[in-house]
């Protein structure tokens, strides 16, 4: 399980059991990744371990930033931006950010 956490120090993977531990209501959503490309995108997602916490999209309607800048993540920015890549987008690229509310509208 990867996510972006402030408490973690940014990007990290959790093995599954440890994270239902620390979150024990999970919401989970299927994705249609071509079988081919489960490799790559398994390793794009090693490569964002240990990026930092995107702490400007906590101030998001102040600071302007795009989002799918890969310096830093915030959760949703994350997981939105491995869906973009690796599965079907599911925003415009004119979203100037993504937070938990924009992903629940969504489903």
């Amino acid at each position: 399980m990867y996510d972006a956490t402030f408490w973690g120090n940014g990007v990290r993977d959790t093995l599954m059991v440890e994270f239902v531990a620390r979150y024990p209501t999970l919401e989970y959503r299927p994705l249609d990744i071509d079988p081919e490309q489960l490799g790559p995108s398994r390793a794009w997602l090693r490569a964002q371990v240990g990026k930092p916490y995107d702490w400007t999209a906590l101030l998001s309607w102040i600071v302007r930033r795009d989002w799918q800048e890969p310096d830093a993540w915030f959760c949703s920015e994350l997981s939105e931006a491995f869906i973009g890549a690796w599965a079907r987008p599911r925003f415009r690229e004119a979203v100037s950010r993504v937070t938990p509310r924009h992903q629940d509208m969504l489903i």
